[in-house]
Formats: structure tokens, sequence, C-alpha cells
């Protein structure tokens, strides 16, 4: 019996061994494809292959993604994850086979031709796509309140005038593995907040990073409010993930009022919370909610406003909600003090490039910074609070 066990255990042991070998090969891979463009002449001779290192840099961070995780939670693979991350193997091989094929791709000069490889896990003793009947199960979402056209759209995406980080500074808070779930962009309609939510919302979802983007309109609050926002979003990200649309499935499936209803806090709970909770994400999904102002007037808002101000701290870290507003008094009252909500106001215009205005965050409680210009018609008492340039926390309208 002895022997035994410790023969198991050495076989545990070998095996996480082997898998840190191939962890740390897949990374020599990395390197040596990047050491095919990192110099002036190579990079000048691959300017006509732009679609392959944009490619190569979109799976750069994919991978980087499957690595943190694996160094971050290893030691407790063997006890929480061995059965849903039991094609760990075939991952890392994946990676290893789409970077080797980058290099070729780079050294022929030839046309991308691979998919982008993207960290899933699932359990394999349930492959969702030859257990679950799709059309069944998606006709159990059509019950759902749903909202169409409501997606980011390329033809707005602006780029940041120079000088101006914001862009980095909410990527970098993304791709945390810890911190507030909840990244409250502030500002007027010139302060271009839309324009960074369309951004953002297409930087990852190029990288298959987007779960959701739904975009308020003032015209059309009729089928675009909070009466439909969560269980739209819920639908984009079972499309997102197989995994996700198994696990909200499996919480709506015997709920025929629960599918139906148009509150937001059953919705939060049951087609947001539940589904998320379940699930184990390596790197972040990202929802974008850009023009909450115009999600409905009176209990409806303040409703929807208090479902993600008291249940937004119960997201699974990897969870990230981008959220755009107006610096109404509601707004400021409603999250004041939350420290899973990270709050940060806009100008009514960027600062220009020579502006010393700080973008710093803090990750404590919830953290305000401005951006005002020297332009003299930018109020700071119209941002709900007069702060300083450092984040602080945010004190009631008329405290």
């Amino acid at each position: 019996m002895a022997f035994m066990v410790l023969t198991a255990a050495y076989q545990v042991v070998h095996a996480q061994f082997e898998r840190d070998g191939r962890v740390d090969r897949l990374m020599t891979v990395m390197h040596e494809t990047y050491s095919l463009i990192c110099n002036p002449k190579e990079l000048k001779r691959m300017e006509s292959q732009e679609e392959t290192i944009n490619f190569l840099a979109r799976q750069t961070v994919e991978c980087s993604y499957f690595i943190s995780y694996y160094k971050q939670y290893r030691s407790g693979w063997k006890k929480s994850l061995s059965n849903v991350l039991s094609n760990i193997d075939a991952k890392i091989t994946e990676y290893e086979a789409t970077f080797k094929k980058l290099q070729n791709t780079i050294q022929t000069q030839a046309v991308i031709h691979t998919e982008l490889c993207v960290a899933r896990i699932h359990d394999l003793s349930l492959d969702h796509a030859a257990k679950l009947d799709l059309l069944v199960v998606k006709s159990y979402f059509n019950d759902m309140h749903y909202a169409d056209n409501v997606s980011y759209k390329s033809h707005k995406v602006r780029s940041a005038p120079s000088g101006t980080d914001i862009m980095e500074v909410i990527t970098s808070w993304i791709n945390q593995d810890t911190g507030p779930q909840i990244y409250l962009l502030l500002g007027h309609n010139e302060s271009e907040k839309s324009s960074i939510a369309h951004a953002m919302a297409r930087q990852f979802d190029a990288i298959m990073r987007l779960g959701s983007s739904y975009f308020f309109s003032c015209a059309a609050q009729d089928k675009r409010n909070a009466t439909n926002l969560f269980s739209t979003i819920a639908r984009h990200l079972a499309d997102h993930d197989p995994q996700y649309m198994k696990t909200l499935w499996e919480a709506v499936k015997k709920k025929h009022t629960i599918r139906e209803t148009n509150d937001p806090l059953t919705q939060f709970i049951s087609f947001i919370l539940a589904p998320a909770k379940k699930m184990t994400c390596i790197g972040p999904v990202l929802v974008v909610i850009d023009g909450l102002e115009y999600s409905g007037n009176g209990t409806a808002h303040e409703d929807l406003l208090t479902v993600l101000a008291e249940k937004g701290a119960e997201l699974p870290p990897g969870f990230k909600f981008l959220i755009t507003c107006r610096p109404d008094d509601s707004v400021c009252a409603a999250f004041e003090g939350k420290p899973h909500v990270l709050q940060k106001h806009l100008p009514y215009r960027f600062a220009p490039p020579n502006s010393t205005s700080s973008l710093d965050s803090s990750n404590s409680g919830s953290a305000v910074s401005t951006l005002f210009d020297n332009d003299p018609g930018s109020d700071p008492e119209s941002l709900c609070s007069s702060v300083d340039e450092e984040a602080q926390p945010l004190k009631k309208p008329g405290a």
C-alpha cells in the first residue's frame, strides 16, 4: 500500500515537473519568434507583413494570460482544476505550434493562415458542442429580453490625442488579477468617453477578450434600457464562451419566469453572477457599457445604479465592467465609497499634450482623479465635487 501511494505521488510530481518544462520551452519558442523581427533591418523587411505582426502581438497577449495564470495557480491545480484543466498539455502544445507557424510565416514572408489560439477551460467530460444541442439551448435564451444593434462600432473609434494615457490605464486595470471589478469613466459629452469605450471594445475584441458591449442611446431609450441590459449582456457572453453558455443554460432552463424578467437585480443575479461564479477564467473577460445616463428615467435608472453599486462586488476578479456615464449627482451618490468601483473623471476635452494632469489611480476605495486642462470653461464642481489632481475618495454632493 505504501509503495502504491508513493508511486502515485511520484507520478503527480513528475508530471508537474514535465509540464513546467514544457511551459518554459513555450516561452523559449516565443522568444525565438520575436528574435526574427527585433532588429531594424528585419522590421524594415516586415513592413509588407503587417497582418502577421499584428497577429503575433495578439497571440502573445493571449499566451501571456495563459502563462501568468499557470505560474500563479499551478500549485493548486491538482486539487482544484484536475477535471476542468485536463487538457492543459494539449493547450501548451497548441500554443507552441502556433508560434512555430508564425516563425515559418515570418521567415518565408507568407500570408498568415492560422487562427488565434485562446485558452478556454472546460470539462472534457461534458463536451459542450457534442453534449448540448445548441439550437435547444439558444431557444431557452430567446425568452430573455434582448436589444439589437447595441455593440461597438469600429467607425466610431478615434485615437486619443497625444499626451494622454487613459487607454493604457484602462488596459492595465483590465489585465489585473485583482482589484476593482468596475471602472466608471465619468465625463460630459465633449470628453470623448464614448470614443474611448468603442476603442477599448474593439481592442479587446481583437484578442477575443470582449465578452459584450452595450451602448445606450438617447434616441433609442425605448429599445435600449435597464430592462434588457443584463439579459442582452448574458446572451453575448454565452456566444463568447461555451462554458458560460452551459452555466447560463443550467441557471435558467427550468425557470421560465426568470428568463422573462425585466428586473435589473434579478437579471444580474441570475444571468450574470450565477454563471460567472461557476466559471474558471484564464485572462480577463471585458464588458463595456456606454452611456449609462440613458438607461432609463427615474426608478429604472436608480435600480440599475443600485445593482452595480451593491452587487458588482460579487463579480469574479476576471470579469471587468468598463462603464461610461455623465457625472450626475445620483451616480456619484450611488458609487460613493464602493471599493469595487474605480472612478475616473474626464474633462470636457482631453488635456493637451503639454498638460501635467495626472492619471494615477489608487487601488483602494473608490478612487477619483481629474484631467482638467486650463480651459476656464472646465468647471470641477459640475463633475460631482471638487477634487485634487491626486486620486481621492468621492464625497457626496454638498458634503
